[in-house]
């Protein structure tokens, strides 16, 4: 996979490419293990950074990872909701390759899941939790 990294100054006083804003660092904020290499764009003002194939940002999940931070009665209550809204949230769920739990429309169909009771309270947080992916 490629993606595009903005040019910082890196702690030694290099230019280089900002992997933190990729989320592509180590807990100690050096370049995480799944950064194969970076180029310097010709603009001079980017970098193109292969990571390994099935890397993801933190935070990103598979539908199926996100799904089960559901409890099985929750993902029922879901389905059986007879809620438009609902069916909404599910049907995009559906045809996403990967889930964020920081995008906008993520967190206000699980925020709506526990307004409604399908979620107890406190749930969405927990859900939404991108520390515990």
């Amino acid at each position: 996979m490629t993606t595009t990294a903005p040019l910082t100054t890196l702690p030694d006083g290099t230019r280089g490419p900002d992997l933190a804003a990729i989320g592509a660092t180590d807990t100690d904020g050096q370049p995480s293990a799944d950064v194969v290499r970076y180029a310097l764009d010709p603009s001079g003002e980017t970098y193109t950074v292969t990571l390994a194939d099935g890397w993801r940002p933190p935070g990103v999940l598979t539908r199926l990872e996100f799904l089960r931070r559901l409890t099985a009665p929750e993902r029922i209550a879901a389905r059986q909701a007879a809620d438009p809204v609902i069916d909404d949230f599910l049907s995009l769920l559906q045809m996403a390759e990967t889930v964020d739990l920081g995008d906008a429309d993520t967190e206000a169909g699980v925020r709506y899941l526990e307004s409604v009771g399908v979620l107890a309270a406190g749930r969405a947080d927990e859900v939404l939790d991108a520390s515990s992916s």
